[in-house]
């Protein structure tokens, strides 16, 4: 399952290409958002209050997300994956990938 947004067919077949088929990483890739890039029309430096604040939305956002797939999805198993890279390259990220959901019943 890709983000809408975030999915190009060609960029999709690239990252199969290269990733060797492994769908869990593709879906990392591709639906892999920085925070960020979302509020890029505020400044986000040190002495700006949403850039000290954006890691704590991070988790929020992941959680969000992790409750509107579960429920428009219920068939897969989504796993959401929130980071905030320590070196400040990419600030806070969300993404997420899916698998078929695994029946107790076998």
């Amino acid at each position: 399952m890709f983000l809408k947004e975030n999915f190009s067919q060609n960029t999709a077949d690239d990252w199969f290409a290269n990733l060797e088929d492994d769908r869990r990483r593709i879906e990392l890739v591709v639906n892999h958002v920085e925070l960020w890039s979302i509020f890029s029309n505020t400044p986000l430096s040190d002495d700006n209050q949403l850039g000290e604040e954006m890691p704590q939305l991070a988790p929020a956002l992941g959680e969000c997300r992790q409750g509107v797939l579960s429920a428009r999805y219920p068939d897969r198993e989504i796993t959401v994956e929130v980071s905030d890279e320590e070196d400040g390259s990419y600030g806070p990220t969300v993404s997420f990938w899916t698998s078929p959901a695994i029946s107790a019943f076998g």
